[in-house]
């Protein structure tokens, strides 16, 4: 007798979408299941994706990766030391400070308001943005607007002096970059000067131990005291340990949600296709090839995870959004995936004991 001819892909994932379609209840039940999984997954596992995500983009603010090395001397950061650390790749800019200066309006004297100036040596553009007027030369100083109103300036001209009577003409205004927004009084931009701090902003939150030991080397201190470090190696691990553990933990209740779904998707299966066993040994009887009957199970279960997968992961975004939870897109469409992979997948041992089973037995009756 001639062994039946394979049957095509295409009218078999059609009768197996036909099929799903009249077996309600159990694909619905896999609807059901799959579309919770998703739900879940992005209540749970999503927000604490997000959370996660939150965490690593402050981790790689200005501020967290910031050391500040500050010389009480006056003599080991030297223009030589600032230009190497600036030149270093995992150096994003590198910024000098001179001691700080009282200031005030020059054409009120004495008797005006005083400001704090802090004196740049190095790196200007690198801690502020310029708003008005132009880059300051040597010598020169830039107001905020807060320090306009204070020293009663109108607009970004004029001068201010110090308590040495040392005049600096103000030449516009600008705003504080991060994480500098203590600067929010008046620049002087003295690149002559003698520099009391440094500071320095890592390419990354991982890097700050690598630019640490980089920066020390450079200054080469022969007394370890005589610098005082702010550092943020001692942050970056903590954040990265946080990560790492909301990765984990997320990690964890992923697998825990999809496990839960695949066992309830397997018992769903397993009782469609012994309901259905007649109709698979009728088909094993005739000649159908066992695989096809594994596709044609996993095809129906596909098709219906498919479905609740689509409904979950829709109705789930729009309720998170609307409650102000913005999840990213991919994040949705892998859960989505996932979900139904995972149903695909938790099929296979029905499908597999459906292929199996002895046609003559199935369709011998009492």
């Amino acid at each position: 007798m001639p062994a039946a001819p394979s049957p095509r892909l295409g009218p078999l994932f059609r009768e197996a979408i036909v099929s799903a379609w009249k077996a309600r209840i159990p694909s619905g039940l896999v609807v059901f299941i799959v579309a919770a999984v998703c739900a879940t997954t992005l209540v749970t596992v999503g927000r604490t994706a997000a959370a996660e995500a939150q965490v690593a983009e402050r981790m790689e603010s200005a501020g967290a990766r910031e050391l500040r090395v500050t010389d009480a001397s006056q003599e080991l950061l030297t223009p030589t030391v600032l230009h190497q650390a600036s030149g270093l790749s995992v150096v994003e800019r590198a910024i000098g400070f001179g001691v700080t200066l009282d200031v005030t309006n020059a054409a009120v004297g004495r008797g005006g308001l005083t400001r704090p100036a802090a004196t740049v040596t190095h790196g200007l553009t690198g801690a502020i943005a310029i708003e008005s007027g132009r880059a300051p030369r040597p010598g020169e100083a830039l107001v905020t607007t807060r320090a306009m109103s204070d020293l009663g300036l109108q607009h970004p001209a004029g001068a201010v002096t110090d308590t040495d009577s040392r005049t600096y003409p103000i030449v516009g205004s600008y705003t504080p970059r991060d994480p500098f927004t203590q600067l929010n009084s008046v620049i002087i931009h003295d690149p002559a000067g003698p520099t009391r701090a440094m500071t320095v902003i890592s390419t990354s939150a991982a890097q700050s131990t690598t630019t640490q030991d980089l920066i020390l080397r450079l200054i080469d201190p022969p007394d370890p005291d005589s610098l005082q470090i702010r550092s943020p190696v001692t942050l970056a691990q903590v954040q990265q340990e946080v990560v790492g553990d909301l990765s984990r933990y997320g990690q964890g209740l992923l697998l825990t949600v999809l496990g839960t779904g695949g066992v309830l998707v397997t018992a769903v299966v397993l009782a469609d296709t012994l309901v259905r066993r007649t109709d698979l040994g009728r088909r094993r009887a005739l000649g159908a090839p066992r695989w096809m009957l594994i596709v044609l199970v996993l095809a129906r279960t596909a098709s219906a995870a498919l479905i609740g997968a689509a409904l979950g992961t829709s109705i789930t975004l729009a309720a998170l959004l609307h409650r102000g939870y913005n999840l990213p897109t991919t994040f949705a469409i892998g859960a989505a995936a996932l979900a139904v992979l995972a149903a695909t997948i938790s099929a296979l041992l029905p499908a597999f004991l459906a292929a199996w089973k002895d046609p003559v037995r199935v369709l011998r009756t009492p």
